[in-house]
């Protein structure tokens, strides 16, 4: 091997190593996307999924959400059903199976902090005193 084909051979075996990375290139998801999300790019099969209220739009004059990605207005449709309130935290879908009432965070009981240990005010009967 001569000084001369070195150059050569080198940028030949970095040729062949840069052709070969790109074909074993892997798939890297996305670290910004929520968990749950479902991309465009994903190769799952396309399923039936549950609506899932993901935002709430509520000015003075208009209401509406976020169903799965999907913007409604209050008294249109999402699929089947249509939609008959929007509040803060909920929204009530009435379709032929029933109504069903998506929240917003389905899995927090709203509750009293301290309810159960608030103190009971004693009764002060003041009655009036007799001097005799």
């Amino acid at each position: 091997m001569t000084n001369v084909n070195l150059p050569l051979y080198i940028l030949a075996a970095l040729g062949l190593l840069l052709w070969h990375g790109s074909g074993t290139a892997q798939i890297i998801n996305d670290p910004t996307r929520p968990p749950g999300a479902v991309s465009s790019a994903d190769n799952e099969p396309e399923q039936a999924r549950a609506p899932v209220l993901q935002s709430v739009l509520i000015t003075p004059t208009h209401r509406a959400a976020i169903i799965n990605g999907q913007r409604v207005e209050l008294g249109g449709r999402y699929g089947e059903a249509r939609v008959l309130k929007i509040t803060e935290t909920e929204v009530v879908l009435r379709s032929v199976a029933g109504t069903e009432v998506l929240k917003m965070y389905p899995n927090v009981d709203k509750a009293l902090k301290g309810a159960e240990r608030l103190p009971t005010r004693p009764s002060t009967a003041r009655g009036r005193s007799s001097k005799g």
